[in-house]
């Protein structure tokens, strides 16, 4: 699993190793942000309204899938 989307349908959770999570959070704290249930996971969640656009979203996206998909097919995938 790479993506889950919540009911509200606002934001959505993707894999992050937590090193660079910490990061990717206080660079862009309106965007990004761990709910305390999940500070002990590997999954970030990012507000939809935030994103610049599409293509950080399929950015987004391709990242998270890259760290659970085999690498034979990861390597295939990206602009």
């Amino acid at each position: 699993m790479f993506l889950t989307v919540p009911d509200d349908q606002t934001s959505f959770a993707v894999r992050c190793p937590r090193l660079e999570r910490e990061e990717l959070i206080a660079a862009e704290p309106e965007k990004f942000w761990v709910p305390k249930h999940e500070a002990g996971s590997n999954w970030v969640r990012a507000r939809l309204g935030a994103l610049e656009d599409a293509d950080e979203l399929y950015d987004i996206l391709v990242d998270s899938w890259r760290q659970v998909a085999p690498p034979e097919l990861s390597a295939d995938v990206g602009r």
